[in-house]
Order: C-alpha cells, then sequence, then structure tokens
C-alpha cells in the first residue's frame, strides 16, 4: 500500500516539475513583456 502511495506521489511531482517548466517558458516571458510595457507606456492623464 505504501510503495503504491509513495509511486503516486513520484508522479504528483514529476508532473508539478512538467508544469512548472512549461509554465516558466510560456507564460512567464508574455507576463515580463506585459509588466515592461506597462512601465515604458504610463497611461497619459489629460
Amino acid at each position: 500500500m505504501t510503495d503504491i502511495l509513495f509511486a503516486a506521489l513520484i508522479v504528483v511531482a514529476m508532473l508539478c516539475m512538467r508544469f512548472t517548466e512549461l509554465f516558466f517558458e510560456k507564460v512567464w516571458p508574455l507576463i515580463e513583456l506585459a509588466v515592461r510595457q506597462r512601465l515604458e507606456r504610463p497611461e497619459q492623464r489629460p
């Protein structure tokens, strides 16, 4: 029983690592770009 739980824990950890890797590869550059554009072009106040 504990072996099954341990294996499941390893699988979940690997999936989490893969998701984090994918997040930082795909999503983080978009967020960084958006923040940089927001900082470079502040909204003009009338």
